[in-house]
């Protein structure tokens, strides 16, 4: 799969341009949605790494990664997904709060507003049954994906140490909301 650094190199369906392309942070947009959102962890534990974020990482592809996987539920429904890939490296430095976030949002618990955390640049994806993202939503979905799913990713790093947040948009996510 390839990921694109200009969002409109992608046919998108408005309805996902909208939550792929506006909202920096997540969470507020979530929360005009409903008073009703919940973090689903699925885990959180060493893994191997995808491909395509070993590449990004800049990782060999036989290292290891702390991962977490969450849904995010509005109103009792998935609506997004999201994969954070943690070097280890980044994760021993940092293990205490990664190890204690449990259902909160790590973007509003340890990255954002926070002077040495940095956030690169978007990159978006269209992804099909082939990727290891859509495979592993279907893993955990009682009902399997068979349309297009549409995704975004960035780098961040803490004190200079990366870590990859991967954000997949569900078919069942409501109309974006603007501030």
């Amino acid at each position: 799969m390839m990921w694109h650094t200009q969002i409109n190199s992608l046919d998108i369906p408005d309805h996902f341009y909208q939550w792929l392309h506006q909202p920096f942070k997540l969470h507020p947009a979530y929360e005009r949605l409903s008073h009703d959102i919940k973090v689903e962890l699925m885990r959180q534990t060493i893994i191997p790494v995808f491909a395509e974020e070993a590449t990004r990482l800049q990782l060999n592809i036989d290292e290891p990664i702390y991962a977490r996987e969450i849904f995010i539920r509005c109103d009792n429904q998935r609506i997004s997904f999201a994969r954070t890939a943690i070097p280890m490296e980044t994760y021993l430095a940092n293990k205490s709060d990664f190890d204690t976030l449990g259902s909160q949002l790590i973007g509003k618990a340890l990255l954002y507003d926070r002077d040495y955390v940095e956030r690169g640049p978007f990159e978006y994806g269209i992804l099909n049954k082939d990727n290891p993202f859509y495979q592993l939503i279907n893993d955990y979905l009682d009902t399997a994906l068979t349309e297009l799913i549409y995704a975004r990713r960035s780098l961040f790093r803490i004190h200079d140490l990366p870590l990859l947040i991967t954000e997949i948009f569900l078919p069942t996510i409501p109309v974006y909301i603007g501030a």
